[in-house]
């Protein structure tokens, strides 16, 4: 455990003739209340008190609490020994210093009550608040986590850019009617959603709704793909709405996290690294169009990736979960029932206003299926690499836990409609036999 850190906190308190007056002042470092996992920071406190000839000092204590705010259903520090310091009378320096332990990734409040005592029996107290964070330890598990996920959506969309028929994308484009319905559904209707429903839901979670919202602001993911073809969707208008998305994500996502990202961080100072965000979502959108050359330059080889592709794709599938339970297992426990409600509403939401925008504009059922199915599914590995490239610890580690919660929600809804459907179709086969 590391204890070789200090933060020395200054404390003047000043007295003056009938009458007892403390001014609080407190020096800090920007990085001082950041604290490793399983680590110690000592606290160290100078105490200088100015005392009048006709007022003396005879009670000196200082009391100090930690709050939990990010998650506040976990403890994410605590005290290591005495959490109170009582100083003995008529001194006027005073050294003194608690420890604090990082429980859990997350952020906390130390408040700190100075209760003040004269001989002339006047009473003061006095209380601060500072912001403190813990961080994990990141370790070589982590690294290898982040480069799978990168390895994963560099392989989906290059398999994506080998599959892509450039006619067939011709063709549907040519009744834009159905891309541009999906291009508002993902880039208009799910970013304000993510940010009413988060706004409505996690006010007090920052964080939280950040993570909810870059998830809400990202491009369509490819098991919209799997299942548009599922549920006998145009699987055309499918493939092109994820490709267009894909690119207009480069614009889109950096927009919306300039304009109404800015609006929901408030209790931690977060800024959104735009440059940082447009580097990666280039490098990981570029793969596309790799294999769209693949494609045209070596049609051989691309029938070779589309045979090869789906059981790779199965491995680093397992492995990424694997990886995620080992390097993130304590992200699950931080889901509560208000993180799983409000991925829920917001994958509903996407059904629901993806379906009704295509039935206003009269699309065939095919159509709708592909729409409403596109507007719910965002691309989660695309949301992940940019909270672990573009943000510090511990904000992508809570940011991420939304995040997550809506990518397993998103899908159940499907399955529970396939086992319906599956099992009518079986009764209805079953029925007709007997007859």
């Amino acid at each position: 455990m590391n204890s070789d850190r200090f933060l020395i906190i200054f404390i003047v308190l000043v007295f003056v003739p009938f009458s007892l007056a403390c001014n609080v002042s407190i020096d800090r470092e920007s990085d001082i209340f950041k604290i490793r996992v399983d680590s110690i920071k000592v606290v160290k406190f100078f105490i200088s008190v100015k005392e009048s000839s006709e007022c003396y000092l005879q009670k000196c204590e200082l009391n100090f609490e930690v709050k939990s705010t990010q998650p506040d259903s976990i403890n994410v520090v605590q005290f290591e020994g005495n959490s109170s310091i009582a100083f003995p009378p008529f001194l006027t320096e005073f050294n003194a210093s608690i420890s604090l332990k990082g429980l859990f990734p997350g952020f906390f409040e130390l408040s700190t009550f100075c209760e003040l005592e004269s001989q002339l029996s006047m009473n003061l107290s006095t209380r601060s608040i500072f912001q403190g964070s813990v961080v994990r330890q990141v370790g070589m598990i982590d690294k290898v986590m982040q480069y799978v996920i990168r390895v994963m959506v560099f392989v989906m969309y290059a398999n994506m850019g080998t599959q892509l028929d450039i006619a067939v994308v011709k063709e549907t484009l040519k009744r834009p009617i159905g891309p541009a319905i999906g291009f508002f559904s993902q880039f208009i209707f799910m970013p304000l959603v993510s940010y009413v429903i988060g706004y409505l839901l996690l006010y007090e979670h920052d964080i939280w709704r950040l993570g909810i919202f870059l998830f809400g602001c990202s491009p369509g993911g490819n098991s919209s793909n799997f299942w548009t073809l599922i549920f006998k969707g145009d699987l055309n208008l499918s493939i092109t709405m994820t490709f267009i998305s894909c690119i207009a994500s480069l614009g889109m996502m950096p927009l919306w996290l300039y304009t109404l990202g800015k609006t929901i961080t408030k209790t931690v100072k977060l800024e959104v690294p735009f440059t940082n965000l447009v580097i990666s979502l280039v490098t990981l959108t570029s793969p596309i169009f790799v294999g769209i050359l693949v494609k045209y330059f070596k049609p051989k080889c691309a029938e070779y990736v589309r045979k090869v592709i789906r059981p790779l794709t199965f491995v680093i599938v397992i492995a990424m979960i694997i990886l995620l339970f080992v390097t993130q297992y304590f992200m699950f426990r931080m889901f509560t029932g208000i993180i799983v409600l409000t991925g829920f509403l917001i994958a509903i939401s996407g059904y629901i206003l993806g379906a009704v925008a295509a039935l206003v504009f009269r699309l065939n059922r095919k159509q709708i299926i592909a729409i409403s199915i596109e507007t719910a599914f965002q691309n989660g590995s695309i949301a992940l690499v940019i909270l672990h490239t573009s943000f510090d610890y511990p904000e992508s580690d809570l940011a991420v836990v939304p995040i997550i919660a809506q990518a397993l929600i998103t899908g159940q809804p499907l399955w529970l409609v396939y086992a319906i459907i599956s099992l009518s179709s079986f009764l209805r086969k079953k029925r007709t036999e007997t007859e």
